[in-house]
């Protein structure tokens, strides 16, 4: 016990950003086996998750020392608009039916989302586990870990989650084939749960252009086995988000020739994988998938979602523009499924130029103090940026808000978040 706790009291601050990035992702993982292993026995692991972030949290906040960062005070400011708006603020009513503007894009729904069901839910979500880790960050002055372990734990709990991932993916698949349900319905939170592959993509990639013997073929099976990922999940927003920091990652730091050629070779796979799977799909109507009217193609997904904010910015009644509304009414369907529209609904005009503030200081900052040790942490940031605009709500987006909270602790004043050799 004392070599455990010697252990969890060097690495604590390692533990804790290791917790907010990997944990989610972990815990859904971890509650599908539950389900799978132990029907009748609930292990709440989830709620697990959530409790062990509050608790190091509050362990932080009385051990680290303090100060100040003003940026991220304001940015909190906009967590507290959405939860008085959601307790007291004034409810918008749409102009057109919910049900007959979703079906008419094509969806049907009988029951409004899961989201809307458990208000109580979101708030402590928000709160606890989102609210209060942020908070940390805006009042620690000496948050530093050693980058070089933190990537190093991170590749290996990546990896292993990556491996069980690939198999358990390979049992659902199959069970989808031969029944079951669909493949929406076989899994609790499919995009949360991949969503570390994105993490572990970049950290391979880091590791290949900074190790001389990194280019194996050990790293370019795992290369494989997160694509392969991302197809048998059909999760191709997540595809597209490890692409776009690839591609990122390569012109930012001039990478060799090499790993240009890896990136043909990662085109390539890429290209047959989708070659195969519309053939099993249906190759002889290979059209329907490029129509945005067609329920499930990757056009009309994006087309849907185009709709949604166009829904919330242009149907709404009694909106108030400047401070936001309360956005648990009754018979919604969804919620905006877009950062800037989930900022501007739940707080108006006020919170998204304060939104728009924080972010344009941040990226400020990293113009100025990006290199290879903020890389790995701006990233990620990138990375939960893109799918912010895609899906998830920001409120209760854990990867998001700690990472920008990362990258505003990480540069200010000359202090580093995350040195090199501490």
């Amino acid at each position: 016990m004392t070599f455990i706790a010697n252990i969890l009291n060097k690495n604590y601050k390692i533990i804790f950003i290791c917790l907010l990035f990997y944990g989610l992702s972990i815990s859904i993982f971890l509650k599908e086996l539950n389900l799978i292993l132990f029907k009748d026995l609930d292990f709440h692991i989830i709620n697990i998750y959530r409790f062990i972030i509050v608790i190091f949290s509050l362990y932080l906040i009385f051990k680290l020392k303090k100060k100040i960062n003003i940026n991220l005070l304001l940015y909190l400011f906009i967590f507290l608009l959405f939860l008085y708006n959601s307790l007291n603020g004034q409810k918008f009513n749409f102009e057109i039916d919910p049900k007959i503007f979703y079906r008419s894009i094509n969806i049907n729904y009988d029951d409004i989302d899961i989201f809307f069901q458990n208000k109580n839910k979101i708030f402590v979500i928000c709160l606890l586990n989102v609210f209060l880790p942020v908070f940390v960050f805006s009042i620690c002055k000496d948050f530093q870990i050693e980058f070089e372990k933190f990537k190093t734990i991170s590749l290996i709990i990546c990896n292993v989650y990556l491996y069980l991932l690939i198999i358990f993916l390979f049992y659902k698949f199959i069970m989808i084939k031969y029944d079951i349900n669909s493949l929406e319905e076989s899994f609790i939170n499919i995009h949360s749960m991949i969503y570390i592959l994105n993490i572990n993509f970049i950290l391979i990639i880091d590791k290949m252009t900074t190790k001389s013997k990194g280019f194996n073929i050990i790293n370019l099976l795992n290369i494989s086995l997160i694509i392969i990922c991302f197809f048998l999940a059909e999760t191709l927003s997540h595809l597209f988000i490890s692409l776009i920091s690839l591609i990122f990652f390569v012109k930012l730091f001039h990478v060799n020739k090499k790993y240009l050629f890896f990136s043909i070779i990662f085109f390539s796979i890429l290209i047959l994988l989708s070659i195969l799977k519309v053939a099993y799909i249906d190759f002889q109507n290979l059209d329907k998938y490029f129509d945005y009217n067609y329920p499930g193609s990757a056009i009309n997904s994006l087309y849907v979602r185009l709709l949604n904010i166009k829904y919330f910015l242009f149907y709404t009644e009694n909106f108030n523009i400047f401070t936001g509304n309360n956005i648990f009414i009754d018979g919604i369907y969804t919620y905006p499924h877009n950062i800037f529209i989930d900022i501007y609904v739940s707080s108006g005009l006020l919170g998204l130029l304060i939104f728009i503030f924080v972010v344009k200081k941040t990226y400020k900052n990293l113009k100025k103090n990006l290199n290879k040790n903020n890389f790995f942490i701006f990233i990620i940031l990138f990375q939960s940026f893109i799918f912010s605009n895609l899906s998830g709500f920001l409120f209760t987006n854990i990867i998001f808000n700690t990472s920008l909270a990362a990258c505003l602790c990480l540069l200010k004043e000359k202090e580093s978040l995350i040195i090199e050799n501490s």
